[in-house]
């Protein structure tokens, strides 16, 4: 859906950060595998009597979309008594509901305030981080982890720390990575002196500025 322009990665760690593990074992498209979960869940009772569930994403954000109608098409795929509506709200909505733990299922990604691993593995695995704490996910060992990560200054004790987190995401499953997204840059032969900072989305040339301004 994304025409290459993303790569799976199987955690939060996004790949170019330190300590991102690319041999981390990941989760993949596996639909016998998913029926047998279902068939499993409740003692059979999910199987049994299906369901119906609500995924949600903010209006105007057509990945989203696509992301939440593959997930419904595969799903309701595997027993006609699966039921997966997908529903669109404005962004307003959309962060109200999240804040307050509202929402079943949702779509939602994470931009670096710093290239550290700490600012993915906090959000989205750490019991007070803003995902893993509306998701209500919360495992003391992780916590003790993260926290130990960022205050580590060695580097390998560090990478062992962050690809054990990254083996718990696994494992745990409190959310789950769909893409890292690819960003392109077009300039004029002419132009001189640019370079690749990681820290910015690829998106507009704009996001390469800051605003000036003179206080008094």
């Amino acid at each position: 859906a994304l025409l290459g322009e993303a790569k799976h990665i199987p955690g939060p760690i996004p790949e170019g950060l330190p300590f991102f593990n690319p041999n981390q074992e990941t989760y993949k498209l596996d639909l016998a595998k998913a029926e047998q979960y279902f068939k499993a869940a409740w003692n059979g009772q999910v199987w049994e009597k299906g369901f119906k569930i609500q995924i949600l994403y903010n209006s105007g954000n057509i990945p989203r979309k696509t992301a939440a109608e593959i997930l419904k098409h595969n799903i309701e795929s595997i027993n006609p008594k699966f039921h997966v509506e997908v529903i669109e709200v404005d962004w307003p909505t959309y962060l109200r509901a999240f804040v307050r733990s509202q929402l079943p299922v949702f779509i939602i990604g994470w931009l670096a305030d710093y290239p550290d691993p700490h600012n993915f593995v906090f959000p989205f695995m750490h019991s007070n981080g803003d995902y893993a704490s509306a998701q209500g996910y919360s495992n003391p060992r992780v916590d003790e982890l993260v926290e130990n990560g960022i205050a580590e200054i060695n580097p390998d004790k560090r990478k062992e720390i962050y690809y054990e987190l990254q083996r718990l995401y696994f494992e745990d499953v409190p959310s789950f990575i769909i893409d890292q997204g690819l960003g392109r840059h077009w300039a004029r032969d002419w132009v001189k002196g640019w370079y690749y900072n990681p820290i910015y989305p690829g998106a507009p040339l704009s996001t390469y500025f800051y605003d000036l301004w003179k206080g008094y």
